[in-house]
């Protein structure tokens, strides 16, 4: 049969957007696999979307960095979980993976090797395979329907909405996440179309233009040195940050302002507060001056200003970040990924330093970039200085995702990044996650740690338990009779 299609290859179904949906409901929702069959699904669907991610019109809705990251948590679970009918092969000097499931040989170039991955290979005992010489990529679509003769469908609850249409699902999403009310999130009755190509794309639902416009104003404007009273917000666990300054006439209402969620506050005396200063809660529910130096933490790590029902992310895409520090030469930008790495003093960023992020590092592709809050000379800024592409840009640009949480598929757990359909494999006995840090459970029972931000095994299998202690600031790891810190964090909680 594939050998009929590869001579049919000139005459083959182009790809569109709906086998591109398809192919990632498939990897959403089979992974991972049980059988010989479902395997085979997995590998036709990488098959055609390593082809869509060589056209233009896709790009915005696939990359190479998923497709290649998917092939390789498949390759490490196929090597712990064995399964009948499949044969694997790594050809180190090609760079090539090849999968022969059912007969039907799939190739790939370049699957990155993680550190697990690894140390399956090995102890892998594989059977050496050669090329088959068939161009499965040309047939993609043809292949594809080989093994799934109808199009695959979901319960509504699972399906991504990477196309126009069908927002309503993912809004409802977004809005539990964040903890917005049924009307907080504004629905744009028409799809945002990119400048840049042209292909309408709904890479972050709900935040269409109206409020991605409010949230692009407020994330060049805001300053902490103007503003009486206002309210941050940290996603991850859902927690506001009120914040309020006192002008020597308002105690009555700081204290009503701050202890609006909790009445066992510690109330702090009219005598020890200093005119002009901010004040907000600690984690001790004590009312604290918020200084210069933390001002700057807290609004990394509570990167949501609360404005009339809507939620404002305060981070910038790179280019917007560019732009910005080009043309006032005074503003310095920080990365919200340094807040959240262990031990990493944040650095203050110029155009000279922007230009010099790495091609591939996040920081080119998510919104994580913060303007400093000093009298900066953005007060007064008008989004009509700003070039329509940079805009656009900045309206399909993610969030920054390193903010997972955990799911339960087929006996095993996995990870979801924020407003993302599919799992992270690979899925795992157990998995906890702590302050950016996943607790993980091998399949030995053995346990681990893997930062989320730096994308690395901290430990390996070893430790008997796990765990963390928010006073202590540690993740401590149990080995025989011996505690053994694995992690320590060293800055202060907002």
């Amino acid at each position: 049969m594939i050998h009929k299609y590869q001579q049919c290859s000139n005459h083959a179904e182009p790809i569109s957007i709906d086998h591109v949906n398809e192919a990632i409901l498939i990897i959403s929702n089979l992974f991972p696999p049980r059988r010989a069959l479902t395997a085979m699904k997995l590998l036709a669907a990488l098959n055609l979307l390593n082809a869509a991610v060589k056209l233009e019109a896709f790009k915005p809705l696939v990359s190479y960095k998923y497709v290649k990251g998917m092939c390789a948590y498949l390759l490490y679970f196929l090597l712990v979980k064995p399964t009948g009918n499949i044969d694997i092969w790594l050809d180190r000097i090609q760079n090539i993976t090849y999968f022969r499931v059912m007969g039907v040989q799939f190739s790939f170039h370049f699957v990155p090797l993680f550190r697990a991955l690894r140390g399956e290979l090995t102890k892998a005992c594989l059977t050496p395979q050669v090329w088959d010489g068939l161009r499965l990529q040309q047939i993609a679509v043809e292949v594809l329907r080989m093994v799934q003769p109808k199009p695959f469908t979901v319960a509504s609850r699972h399906v991504p909405t990477l196309s126009t249409g069908a927002l309503t699902l993912e809004t409802e999403r977004l809005a539990q996440l964040v903890g917005l009310g049924p009307g907080g999130v504004k629905v744009c009755s028409q799809p945002f179309t990119t400048a840049r190509n042209g292909v309408t794309v709904e890479k972050c639902p709900g935040r269409f233009v109206e409020d991605g416009l409010k949230s692009l104003y407020a994330a060049i404007t805001f300053n902490m040195h103007d503003e009486q009273c206002f309210m941050l917000y940290r996603r991850k666990d859902r927690r506001p940050l009120r914040v309020i300054r006192y002008d020597g006439h308002n105690y009555d209402q700081l204290l009503d302002y701050l202890m609006v969620s909790n009445k066992r506050v510690w109330r702090r005396r009219r005598a020890t507060l200093e005119v002009g200063k901010l004040y907000c809660l600690s984690p001790q529910q004590r009312i604290r001056t918020l200084s210069p130096a933390a001002q700057l933490l807290a609004k990394t790590r509570n990167s949501y200003l609360v404005r009339d029902g809507l939620y404002n992310n305060l981070c910038l895409s790179y280019p917007v970040a560019c732009y910005l520090a080009q043309h006032f030469p005074t503003v310095r930008f920080v990365k919200t990924l340094n807040f959240n790495r262990l031990a990493v003093r944040h650095t203050l960023y110029d155009i000279r330093k922007l230009r010099r992020v790495p091609l591939a590092s996040i920081a080119r592709h998510a919104k994580v970039w913060v303007v400093v809050d000093k009298r900066h000379e953005l007060a007064h800024f008008d989004l009509d200085m700003l070039p329509q592409e940079l805009i656009d840009d900045y309206l399909v640009t993610d969030d920054f995702y390193k903010e997972f949480q955990v799911e339960r598929r087929r006996g095993l757990k996995g990870l979801r990044a924020w407003h993302y359909h599919w799992l992270l494999p690979p899925l795992f006995p157990n998995i906890r996650v702590r302050n950016y840090h996943a607790l993980v459970q091998g399949y030995n029972q053995k346990w681990a740690v893997f930062s989320l931000c730096e994308e690395c095994f901290q430990s390996g299998f070893i430790y008997d338990t796990v765990c963390y202690d928010r006073d202590d600031g540690c993740i401590y790891g149990l080995c025989g009779n011996r505690q053994h810190v694995i992690v320590r964090f060293n800055y202060n909680e907002y």
